[in-house]
């Protein structure tokens, strides 16, 4: 629920940006306040525009390259798993692999 909250959000910051900055800088400032911390608005705004970067590359198309390399990385982590069991002289199906590999992970 929390994970869907968050998504919510930051769909919702893309249409009104500047109202979201000044609603994580307040938040920030009573934060720093209520810990007894130093407040630094200048993090918090480099912070929300490399967010809101990452969100225009992804939504330009751009997350076609980091998920190509994620599948990359998950097919060579499970083709290593079978060649491991396959050096041991025990060879399994694809079944128990997609099983094993799901609780490896």
């Amino acid at each position: 629920m929390l994970l869907l909250s968050l998504i919510g959000l930051l769909v919702l910051s893309q249409k009104k940006r500047t109202t979201f900055i000044n609603l994580a800088e307040n938040a920030s400032s009573r934060w720093a306040h209520l810990f007894h911390q130093q407040h630094q608005p200048k993090r918090i705004k480099s912070y929300l525009a490399g967010l809101f970067n990452a969100v225009n590359i992804l939504l330009a198309g751009g997350w076609r390259g980091p998920l190509l390399g994620a599948v990359l990385n998950v097919a060579f982590d499970m083709l290593t798993l079978y060649l491991l069991f396959f050096a041991a002289r025990n060879p399994i199906s694809l079944g128990v692999l997609l099983t094993g590999y799901g609780f490896l992970c």
